[in-house]
């Protein structure tokens, strides 16, 4: 008779975990079917080109782990001139976490391939608060063109590899409790084919370094940034005041301090006049106030 009701327990057990996992299989067909797709990419779009004069293009963009969206071929132009190119992204994959939700919590991990790296991270909305983390692996400068970077005063390629981590948290309507940190390592940075105010300079290749950045209210402190290279020192302070509604309307407030070698300098001819005098440890200085402008690259 016990064996008989451990095996009516037994079958009551497994009918119950086999309903169990049929529902939950269920759940997440139907998650897979209602999923709106669509509508994420459109409101990511139009977020995008809400910050400037942008058009942003998508190649393909297809369903990813049930929750999930891979958006492939992604590129930000201008949107008068399709030539100058902002970012280009070779895939993106956003994956929604369905029991967050639950929690009142919309919680999307996402995982970026683009420029021979990648990008890790999260992002969380709770409460009206935005937190935001981010790994950074492997980035290689070189398939970012620069073009546009400097095209007001000249040219120059960039080649080198960049790696780190962001991690902020954002109040919207109580932004002096904004908080973050943001922390970039430089490896085997190079500047090349440097053609600045109509005149050559000799390439520049810099030792790894590292640049350590804190948000805090609306503005962005510089902590650490030294470049050390063969023929120039370059020094940063100062901060950077985020404009979260519109961020290419944020505003830079910089000390710039550079060292230059004696060829860096023989370049740089009558440009050096304008600069002043160096201090006593060689360092020229340059201060820069003034909003930022995003450029692309053709």
């Amino acid at each position: 008779m016990r064996k008989h009701f451990a095996w009516l327990a037994a079958l009551k057990s497994k009918t119950f975990w086999g309903f169990a996992g049929l529902f939950i299989a269920l759940f997440m067909i139907f998650l897979y079917l209602t999923f709106p797709f669509d509508a994420i990419t459109s409101y990511a779009v139009q977020k995008i080109e809400s910050q400037g004069n942008f058009r942003v293009e998508i190649e393909e963009m297809s369903p990813f782990r049930l929750t999930g969206v891979s958006i492939k071929g992604l590129q930000v132009r201008d949107a008068e001139d399709r030539r100058k190119v902002f970012l280009t992204m070779d895939e993106i994959r956003v994956r929604l976490r369905p029991t967050q939700l639950l929690l009142g919590r919309l919680w999307v991990d996402f995982d970026i391939y683009a420029y021979d790296g990648g990008v890790a991270g999260s992002y969380c909305f709770h409460r009206g608060i935005h937190d935001v983390a981010m790994d950074f692996v492997d980035l290689n400068l070189s398939k970012y063109g620069t073009k546009e970077v400097a095209r007001k005063f000249g040219s120059f390629d960039l080649a080198g590899v960049i790696g780190g981590a962001v991690a902020a948290s954002l109040h919207p309507k109580q932004r002096r409790n904004n908080s973050g940190t943001v922390s970039l390592n430089f490896d085997r940075l190079r500047v090349m084919n440097i053609d600045l105010v109509g005149k050559k300079f000799p390439d520049l290749t810099f030792e790894p370094s590292r640049a350590s950045l804190t948000l805090k209210n609306q503005t962005l402190q510089v902590n650490e940034f030294n470049l050390k290279g063969n023929h120039i020192e370059l020094l940063l302070d100062g901060s950077l005041r985020i404009n979260q509604s519109q961020p290419t309307s944020s505003r830079a407030n910089l000390t710039v301090k550079f060292k230059p070698s004696e060829e860096f300098e023989d370049a740089l001819g009558v440009v050096a006049m304008a600069l002043g005098e160096p201090n006593e440890e060689g360092f020229y200085t340059k201060r820069v106030n003034q909003r930022l402008a995003l450029k692309g690259t053709e």
